[in-house]
């Protein structure tokens, strides 16, 4: 009995859940929180950056096919909305005022302005990193796609070349079990083709409100790597994570700076923080200080209990991320060896099939080959199914490191090989032509 071929269904059902997963609605909460923003134009929007030099990405000759995965980010970082907003924001509100000026009103001390620029800095380049890993998770998830496209090409060609050598068989009086089973097959295929090329045009643009449009409705990415078997140290990325992670970095510069600032600055920065809280005393903690600012002069403590407070977000942060790198981490491991045993399958499949063409002068294993060659199709489905599960983990851990412009470099944090803090962070926002001055 001809076997189905349910797996290669299954991928693109897999590709939408994974990108439907927590980590991934990051990008459809920037869209749903910008939409009084103006729309997606990389092309006009500015930025703080330096230029993207294209020469520090790899793999050439994938480039000259589709850009490059490095290329990819870079685009979502600087092109990203939510990030633009923000910047937008901190030029009008903590700008310099002329003291000359008889209309100039200032708000903010020197001080301050260059602590809640910092801090709002912070902020920006983090929602730009979590724009440029939704960029990466959209290209792995196209590239499996167009993997199980081509698959799907070469299933439909076998079929089509078994329905004759069935038929020459039926000709020869050779009864079989089921017939029609290559006929359902085939029909089974065409479905999934035109499935996999929405879920591909669907792909394209989701990427298109990322990155110049041009170019997401042509990108079509083939290489895909290798999940890591090696064993690696879950204290290490966490201790990674801490340093790296801008979200905690900019509760830290606000322990540093906001306690004893004025009430419009410290209220300033409450509105303009979009870090998410899990702890929930840190939430109640919150609104109660956001109370006591009613009556601020009576209150002679209100610098001691902002200092609780900004401890009480960056204990919550710690242990958020702590987490969350320990969940993809023990994720990104299971995904490893669940793909390692799915190509130990193909494998086993690859090798009855020469096993049966062995035999075929001697006791015409012609069913049997069509059986085992259409396992071998459906195990195939099943390891890029497992493949696309360990990138989504792999982008899932890179996302709780946070280490910004990992994708411009040999090897990503999560290797084996990286695993320290860079010497230098390579999409720095900082500009020398740039008049803000922020404290580290």
């Amino acid at each position: 009995m001809v076997p189905r071929i349910a797996p290669i269904q299954k991928l693109r059902l897999t590709i939408t859940r994974k990108l439907r997963s927590s980590a991934w609605l990051c990008a459809a909460s920037l869209a749903s929180a910008c939409l009084a923003a103006p729309p997606e134009n990389p092309s006009t929007t500015t930025t703080q950056s330096p230029p993207i030099s294209p020469s520090s990405t790899s793999n050439p000759k994938n480039a000259e096919q589709s850009p490059p995965l490095a290329l990819v980010a870079n685009l979502a970082f600087r092109g990203s909305t939510q990030a633009n907003v923000i910047a937008a924001a901190r030029s009008v509100n903590f700008a310099a005022t002329d003291k000359k000026s008889l209309l100039a009103k200032p708000k903010f001390s020197d001080q301050e302005r260059q602590a809640l620029c910092s801090i709002s800095l912070l902020i920006e380049k983090h929602t730009r990193f979590q724009s440029a890993m939704s960029a990466i998770r959209l290209h792995y998830a196209l590239a499996v796609c167009s993997q199980a496209i081509s698959l799907n090409d070469e299933l439909q060609k076998e079929i089509s070349l078994r329905l004759k050598d069935q038929n020459e068989l039926i000709d020869r009086g050779i009864s079989l079990a089921d017939p029609t089973a290559l006929d359902r097959a085939r029909i089974a295929a065409n479905d999934t083709q035109l499935t996999l090329l929405s879920k591909q045009s669907q792909l394209r643009s989701e990427l298109a409100a990322l990155i110049d449009p041009q170019i997401a409705c042509s990108y079509s990415p083939t290489e895909l790597e290798s999940p890591s078997l090696a064993i690696d140290d879950l204290c290490t990325f966490q201790t990674l994570a801490l340093q790296q992670r801008l979200d905690l970095k900019a509760i830290h510069q606000a322990k540093h700076h906001l306690p004893s600032s004025s009430d419009v600055a410290w209220e300033t920065a409450l509105r303009f923080w979009n870090i998410p809280i899990t702890a929930p005393q840190a939430r109640n903690l919150l609104g109660q200080s956001i109370l006591g600012f009613n009556h601020p002069r009576k209150d002679t403590s209100t610098p001691d209990r902002r200092r609780v407070l900004l401890d009480q977000l960056h204990r919550a942060k710690t242990s958020e991320i702590e987490l969350e790198v320990s969940e993809a981490f023990h994720a990104r491991e299971l995904a490893a060896k669940r793909w390692k045993l799915a190509v130990e399958t193909t494998n086993s499949w690859q090798t009855r099939l020469e096993q049966l063409i062995a035999l075929e002068e001697v006791k015409g294993t012609l069913p049997q080959q069509i059986e085992s060659k259409l396992e071998w199709f459906q195990s195939r489905g099943k390891e890029l199914e497992r493949l696309l599960e360990w990138q989504m983990a792999d982008c899932d851990l890179q996302s709780a490191i946070g280490q910004v412009g990992f994708w411009n470099t040999s090897a990503p944090p999560t290797s084996t090989t990286v695993a320290s803090k860079p010497d230098k962070d390579p999409l720095s926002l900082e500009h020398p032509s740039q008049t803000e001055k922020h404290g580290e």
